[in-house]
């Protein structure tokens, strides 16, 4: 089974929001976990989700947190990936994850600073989709 974040991440990548380079740290985008450096970066973050359905679907949630020293290119980046995400419907994330519907959980926001004083920024996302 495909990972949901990791997919986001190539998407992500794919819409020029960023770089994924997997198996590498050279990058801006990442999932699971989000690394020490660079200072400014995307961590994706499979969040669990909804109670099952009945059907063959799965309702998924993710965060979506931007790291980064200048507070408006963080919200503009923030922003950037909210224009992809937000309202969304039938589309794949990449060949085995069909998403019938994406929508925010809320609006994209700041969410303090991390313990090196670098601005965080987060927006979370419900997902229904159907993994092949």
């Amino acid at each position: 089974m495909s990972v949901l974040s990791e997919e986001i991440t190539r998407y992500l990548a794919d819409n020029s929001v960023g770089t994924y380079t997997p198996n590498d740290i050279s990058g801006d985008i990442y999932y699971g976990s989000k690394p020490s450096s660079p200072v400014n970066c995307i961590t994706i973050f499979d969040t669990g989700g909804f109670a099952p359905k009945k059907d063959t679907t799965s309702d998924p949630t993710v965060m979506i947190q931007v790291r980064n020293d200048d507070y408006s290119v963080g919200m503009d980046k923030l922003h950037q990936i909210h224009n992809l995400l937000k309202d969304k419907n039938n589309f794949w994330l990449g060949d085995h994850i069909f998403v019938y519907l994406s929508e925010a959980l809320g609006e994209p926001g700041h969410i303090g600073k991390d313990e090196n004083g670098r601005d965080l920024f987060s927006v979370n996302y419900h997902l229904r989709v159907k993994y092949y």
